[in-house]
């Protein structure tokens, strides 16, 4: 837990897993999160979406962008928000779990800056 860069990496597993179970097994990640059924084409989309997040907080990573790491914080509690707001307001409170672990992340990647300075 020593550096900015072992956060982003743990964020990357967890949006991998989320893009991967969204590509490739929308029906079972939306019978985990109680979303319903899944038969459109915009599900898969948003898990090219997370993919190529991965990709960016990579380049993030290897080219040492400590602003990249920061900006990623703001993004990622801003997706918190948005996501705890939407499963309150849907009642579909499967989503708080998400959003918990996203915000942890977050937190431990602006805890490991501020170690930084």
């Amino acid at each position: 837990m020593k550096n900015w860069k072992t956060s982003l990496y743990g964020q990357i597993i967890y949006m991998a897993g989320v893009g991967l179970g969204l590509l490739a097994m929308p029906q079972m990640l939306s019978k985990m999160l109680h979303l319903g059924p899944v038969s459109e084409i915009w599900v898969r989309i948003v898990g090219v979406l997370a993919l190529l997040l991965c990709y960016y907080y990579w380049q993030g990573i290897r080219n040492e962008s400590v602003w990249f790491a920061k900006a990623s914080c703001i993004g990622r509690y801003f997706f918190v928000t948005c996501l705890a707001l939407l499963a309150f307001y849907f009642g579909i409170y499967s989503l708080i779990a998400l959003a918990l672990l996203e915000l942890l992340l977050a937190l431990w990647t602006q805890w490991t800056l501020a170690q930084k300075q």
